[in-house]
């Protein structure tokens, strides 16, 4: 952009016609006469100048015999106008996006129009400023989406305004962006309540019946296999007994906490080997659930179980 600078001067005697103005762009290397004017002139406005110009001015006196001697140099540098500086922000478009938006606010600068911004990106703390767009002046938001590094990592950016006749402003602040990644999982620790299950067992008796005591039916053994979650039990019975029928017509569960096993094809011979039933019993409360085992035999009279689950209280 041209300024001006108002150069003037005075001469107390009056023994002259008029003066001569000198200037020198060039530190006093070279001069040029821009002004020949008569002595009741002692002033002059400078209109060819660019800002940081740093021009030097002399003047002398001239009459009908000649020329006077020149004055002191006079030295001036054309100071650039004060030019705001913007002032940045940004932040993360979304969590555990590598997105940013920036914004800037930028008032401009008396001694010229802004033509652009000259934003950059650094990716180590400032040292290094890797990355740099010319935005249009009409803006004062950028939408960075070209970040390909992995989360989480920090990312800095600063921005100044490149103004007409070669002005620009100071960097703005630099604005530092921690881009977080998504948090991990959180861990969820299941303690042994093992301990603190209902301790699930079968107590066993045999119901007398008329036709007879049954022998060695203390053959029949259990495995215990708890189950914590599902707060469920089973057990295996194997029978096992020579003492009983050779072959078994059906073999029944009672019990509102028992549940019915799962019976082989019946009439089951035991000469075929031992058989094996499983039976469940669950409860939510504490306390004594009760059910029968009744093993039918082809001929002759059932075989009673008791069956007894205890729950203890739990603490």
């Amino acid at each position: 952009m041209n300024t001006q600078s108002l150069v003037s001067w005075n001469y107390n005697l009056h023994d002259h016609k008029g003066y001569i103005l000198e200037r020198s762009m060039d530190l006093g290397s070279t001069w040029e006469e821009i002004l020949n004017c008569p002595k009741s002139i002692t002033t002059y406005t400078d209109e060819n100048l660019w800002w940081n110009d740093e021009p030097w001015y002399r003047v002398r006196t001239y009459n009908d015999y000649g020329m006077g001697p020149m004055s002191e140099i006079s030295k001036l540098v054309i100071q650039s106008p004060s030019i705001e500086t913007p002032v940045l922000s940004g932040e993360q478009v979304a969590p555990y996006t590598t997105n940013v938006m920036l914004e800037w606010e930028f008032n401009g600068s008396p001694g010229g129009n802004t033509v652009s911004y000259s934003l950059e990106r650094s990716l180590d703390g400032g040292n290094t400023w890797n990355q740099q767009w010319d935005v249009d002046k009409e803006e004062i938001a950028f939408l960075d989406d070209t970040l390909t590094e992995i989360l989480p990592f920090n990312v800095s950016y600063r921005i100044k305004a490149a103004m007409d006749f070669g002005l620009n402003s100071e960097y703005s602040n630099i604005v530092t962006i921690n881009m977080e990644d998504a948090p991990e999982e959180p861990s969820l620790e299941v303690p042994d309540v093992t301990a603190e299950l209902p301790h699930f067992y079968i107590e066993w008796n045999f119901t007398q019946l008329e036709s007879g005591e049954i022998a060695d039916f203390n053959e029949v053994e259990s495995i215990q296999a708890p189950d914590p979650v599902s707060n469920t039990s089973q057990y295996e019975f194997i029978i096992n007994s020579h003492d009983l029928p050779l072959a078994i017509e059906s073999i029944t569960v009672d019990g509102a906490n028992f549940e019915q096993p799962e019976n082989p094809d019946f009439p089951y011979n035991m000469e075929d080997g031992p058989l094996s039933l499983f039976i469940s019993s669950s409860s939510d409360t504490s306390g004594e659930k009760t059910g029968t085992l009744t093993i039918t035999p082809t001929v002759g009279e059932p075989y009673i179980l008791q069956l007894k689950a205890t729950y203890p209280e739990l603490e």
